[in-house]
């Protein structure tokens, strides 16, 4: 993959989040792809799609800002800052992310994100 196509996939992934779409989501995962994310290790394209469209339904108003992606060969890091409004709850709840991800033909193989609070001002991504 070339760096625009990695990028592109990187906001197709931000995207899918942002309307809740876990299928759109999942489908830029290689089938036995994992997913690490809060101590969990979920393996397979088809268990990708199921937690992620679990998480999402407690999700209200997805908003991701993306302020940085690096791209060296196959590998990939972004940072952005997630918020949303938990929907049983009405929390509001922003994290700061570091995504560390690595693809394999054309499709995303490993997806390893940390998660921190954010600044309480966040630098600019200009």
């Amino acid at each position: 993959m070339t760096a625009t196509e990695i990028r592109n996939c990187i906001q197709q992934a931000a995207q899918a989040c942002q309307q809740k779409d876990a299928t759109t989501f999942a489908s830029l995962f290689a089938s036995n792809a994992e997913l690490i994310i809060s101590n969990q290790r979920i393996v397979g394209k088809e268990q990708i799609a199921a937690i992620t469209a679990n998480y999402l339904a407690n999700c209200e108003n997805i908003q991701i800002d993306i302020k940085n992606i690096i791209v060296e060969e196959n590998r990939a890091v972004v940072e952005w800052i997630w918020r949303d409004r938990k929907g049983d709850s009405g929390k509001e709840n922003c994290a700061a992310n570091a995504i560390s991800l690595t693809f394999v033909d054309g499709k995303i193989a490993r997806w390893r994100e940390y998660t921190a609070p954010p600044l309480e001002t966040e630098p600019s991504n200009e």
